[in-house]
């Protein structure tokens, strides 16, 4: 068959071809378009295209997503039936031979209840008795200044690149890579069902035979509190190895803070 010429896929066509074949996979909740301060940003359907880079060539293409899983999910799976799942369409729509997959876990989503907020007025009345006073004049301009350095603050952040640390996998089909904030927001989010935690900060460190994982608490006083704290260890374990697909090489338990229950008027109040 003679050719007629030539055919150039764009980079965004086969951004968004990737970025429906990523969503169509159970236990991924959304395509994620980064961090912003230290937030993942979650993208709809109208921007799945912003969670996916390529690299496409004359008869080739390298993708790399990036993807918000859901709680519960086999990471190490989900993350396995994307790559599998983008070669595909990719292959079958477009033509292109897919070099690799690389697929980068950014969050977690769980589901939480909604924070419903509180509106607070200022009756107009009482407005204009303020109005007439010197000082509100200066808390007006200190307001207003506070609100310029937050807005530099945030422009700023636009300009900076934040590389984030991954544990990353490879396979046959490219690698996969999972953001150590996210695996500590699903281990701080663990730990913080029980009653008696109130507090929790972690911290991971990648090692040869796998990751290390420092946890701090702060507890209420309970009994048997080191049964407990080995049953929240083994739990941890069991699921960052299970779940994750990630070889635990130990999880240290820092107790920093105790707080008692004390009856005061018919009333448990904390103290520390």
């Amino acid at each position: 068959m003679a050719e007629v010429g030539n055919v150039k896929i764009a980079n965004e066509v086969v951004a968004i071809i990737a970025g429906i074949a990523a969503t169509e996979v159970a236990g991924v909740y959304t395509m994620s378009g980064g961090f912003a301060e230290g937030v993942v940003e979650i993208l709809g359907k109208k921007n799945l295209s912003k969670g996916v880079k390529v690299e496409v060539g004359e008869k080739e293409t390298s993708i790399e997503v990036f993807l918000v899983i859901e709680y519960g999910s086999k990471i190490p799976e989900v993350a396995r039936m994307v790559q599998e799942n983008i070669m595909k369409a990719i292959t079958t729509m477009t033509g292109l031979k897919v070099l690799e997959v690389n697929v980068f876990v950014q969050g977690i989503h769980m589901e939480k209840e909604e924070i419903k907020g509180v509106f607070i007025g200022i009756s107009p009345s009482y407005l204009m008795t303020v109005i007439n006073y010197e000082y509100f004049r200066i808390l007006i301009l200190g307001i207003s200044i506070f609100y310029f350095i937050l807005f530099m603050k945030k422009v700023s952040n636009i300009f900076e690149e934040k590389e984030e640390k991954a544990y990353i996998v490879k396979n046959e089909q490219g690698t996969i890579g999972m953001t150590l904030s996210s695996i500590e927001h699903i281990l701080k989010e663990i730990v913080k069902i029980r009653d008696f935690v109130k507090d929790v900060k972690t911290k991971i460190m990648i090692e040869k035979e796998g990751i290390s994982v420092k946890i701090k608490i702060s507890i209420l006083t309970i009994e048997n509190l080191n049964i407990e704290i080995e049953k929240m260890q083994l739990q941890l374990k069991e699921y960052i190895e299970k779940m994750l697909g990630i070889s635990v090489k130990e999880i240290d338990v820092v107790v920093v803070k105790v707080y008692e229950m004390k009856k005061t008027n018919n009333l448990m109040e904390e103290v520390e």
